[in-house]
């Protein structure tokens, strides 16, 4: 998918290049079918080409994640994220605390916000919180317990997390899969990556096209020059 996500950053620069000679924004629908794809391979490029350009890039951060993070510390003058808590040895013949406790001791500690996870093996145990206005399906506050004392051992909030994390973690994913307004952009990102597969179609054809038209125009040059050839030879 990284690979991938390069490819598209390379096609999405260079399709604006090869656009820019003639800035095609509309494809003319009287013109003869060939023409059309031309025109339509253009403007749909130019219009697509913005939000493919997002898609690859905050890919990439995605991928990178660490390096990103890194850089938007360094942007925005944020502190670092503290990493996550070394896992510890369970504590032997302890008995851990019901798991509905632990929850409910999770969600007082970061109020307003529901869990979509909870990992209970090791030690501590991992309970992953969504706030309401997140846009990610698993929200991107986390909080650690200790499983036998349901003492908080680590939080880290989507709401009060350094902005470099912020940045990097939940809003660039936001971005990447059209989450961060709503449906509307939900909808947006999904029309753009469906022009993805017209685009790999209109492109090919264009292709095709300009080559039969180059056999064809050989085909009659060199028909021309063998016509020239045996007239001298034969006058």
């Amino acid at each position: 998918m990284s690979v991938a996500a390069v490819f598209l950053l390379f096609l999405s620069i260079s399709g604006i290049v090869l656009w820019w000679r003639r800035k095609v924004l509309a494809p003319n629908w009287r013109k003869p079918l060939k023409k059309l794809n031309f025109d339509l391979h253009q403007a749909l490029g130019i219009y697509s080409s913005f939000f493919l350009m997002i898609f690859s890039v905050t890919a990439l951060v995605i991928h990178w994640e660490g390096q990103a993070t890194f850089i938007a510390d360094r942007l925005t003058h944020s502190p670092e994220a503290p990493p996550y808590p070394p896992a510890q040895q369970p504590v032997p013949g302890a008995i851990p605390l019901n798991p509905d406790r632990l929850l409910s001791i999770a969600e007082r500690s970061v109020l307003g916000a529901q869990a979509t996870m909870m990992q209970l093996a090791g030690s501590p145990i991992r309970i992953a919180m969504k706030y309401p206005e997140d846009g990610t399906p698993a929200g991107r506050t986390n909080v650690f317990l200790d499983p036998y004392t349901g003492k908080v051992v680590y939080l880290l909030s989507s709401r009060t997390g350094p902005l470099g994390f912020r940045i990097v973690k939940l809003w660039n994913r936001e971005i990447h899969t059209g989450d961060i307004g709503g449906l509307p952009t939900r909808i947006l990102a999904c029309a753009i990556s469906l022009s993805l597969p017209l685009l790999a179609f209109t492109g090919p054809l264009i292709w095709w096209n300009r080559r039969s038209k180059g056999r064809s125009q050989w085909a009659i040059k060199s028909g021309t020059v063998e016509d020239a050839t045996a007239s001298s030879k034969y006058s």
